[in-house]
């Protein structure tokens, strides 16, 4: 989980990335948004993350060592068909891009991103979400 203070009411997004120092960028992006954060370093921990805790949104690197993001994509998917999942990469490619569509994400984001255009797109998923429950 993040370290920054919970907001009870805040949406819960989950952070899944095994670079350390994306994981804090984007935490720390995420909290100062006014959302809460869980982070985790592995397709398999954001798995049971999400079988275990309400998740409201999840940004997904797609280059994972272990389980890749496509994967970890298709398993959330099955589980809780619903998610809003948005994937991220610094290695962009139109079949990844197309793969990943095709198995449920959201939206597709390549790094370096936009810090308001990430926020943005993140209040249009989580809008989904409210739209769809």
């Amino acid at each position: 989980m993040s370290s920054a203070n919970k907001n009870k009411n805040a949406p819960a997004i989950l952070i899944v990335d095994d670079d350390a120092s994306i994981r804090m960028a984007l935490d720390r992006i995420i909290t100062t948004a006014g959302y809460n954060s869980i982070v985790a370093s592995s397709g398999q921990k954001a798995i049971e993350i999400v079988e275990k805790t309400a998740v409201q949104l999840v940004l997904l690197d797609i280059r994972m060592k272990g389980m890749d993001g496509i994967d970890t994509l298709r398993v959330l998917k099955e589980i809780f068909p619903g998610l809003v999942v948005i994937m991220l990469t610094a290695y962009g490619t139109l079949d990844t891009a197309r793969k990943a569509m095709e198995y449920g994400a959201y939206d597709y984001v390549t790094k370096p991103f936009d810090v308001k255009f990430l926020i943005d797109l993140i209040k249009q998923g989580l809008e989904k979400t409210i739209c769809e429950n």
